[in-house]
């Protein structure tokens, strides 16, 4: 029984060293058997699991084989349901399937062990809104807002959808929303204006690109647009410089 004994220390010594060495971990497991310890043996066997699967659903993730990689990071879970970042996989992994609110899901899941796990939750909106999922993509936007109410790039991407959908008074108070919190975002007052200048508010649409444009005067589709606003407003001369041969496309 001494040689077990003095191999696990041998073992834990290695694990120090190197945590994830999943040979370390399985001799380990070998050694505690012997020496009739199931328990920490089956933590070790546990941890040789979580070791090897991680780096094969890893593989199988990049070859495109999402549903096998999937199954594995469930059985991963089974054992460590407290790994945020396997639930942050496993969520990546079903928006590659498409199966957006099982994704959601293991956001949450996620969420709800490191409140602070950084999600792209534009990019994720963005796939629902392009599949035509109007109502889904926004309500994901809203979620993502009562986590983290303070983002001017949710804010603002949430203005963007809703100004396609022509909801245009809710993205108005979108794009106020982004701008409170970062008054000197160029692209937000450009694209508050486009939703102005298409709800026909022209004058007040003309005060946020000027807004825009006294923040950033090199970009271009900005004074396209705020030419497009003098014309519609009937102020020719001042329109002509700005807009050229662009005719009336608003730009976002």
């Amino acid at each position: 029984m001494g040689c077990y004994e003095e191999a696990v220390i041998s073992y834990d010594k290695a694990i120090k060293m190197h945590p994830n060495d999943f040979v370390a971990w399985q001799n380990r497991s070998y050694a505690l058997k012997k020496l009739e310890r199931y328990e920490e043996a089956d933590e070790s066997r546990n941890k040789v699991f979580l070791i090897q699967g991680c780096r094969i659903a890893q593989e199988l993730s990049n070859s495109g084989n999402y549903e096998e990689a999937l199954s594995i990071y469930e059985q991963i879970l089974n054992i460590k349901s407290d790994d945020y970042l396997i639930w942050d996989k496993k969520a990546k992994l079903l928006d590659e399937l498409e199966r957006y609110q099982e994704a959601t899901c293991a956001y949450q899941q996620a969420l709800k062990i490191n409140p602070d796990l950084n999600i792209d939750w534009n990019e994720r909106s963005l796939k629902l809104f392009n599949k035509g999922q109007f109502e889904d993509a926004i309500a994901l936007l809203d979620y993502a807002l009562d986590i983290q109410p303070n983002n001017q790039y949710i804010w603002l991407k949430k203005g963007i959808m809703l100004t396609k959908l022509k909801r245009y008074e809710e993205a108005v108070t979108s794009y106020d929303r982004a701008i409170e919190i970062n008054c000197d975002n160029h692209y937000a007052w450009h694209t508050r204006g486009n939703c102005l200048y298409l709800s026909e508010r022209y004058q007040e649409a003309l005060v946020s690109y000027d807004k825009a444009q006294n923040i950033n005067p090199t970009y271009q589709s900005g004074w396209l647009c705020h030419g497009n606003a003098l014309l519609n407003l009937g102020h020719f001369e001042d329109a002509i410089p700005q807009s050229g041969c662009q005719g009336h496309r608003i730009l976002q």
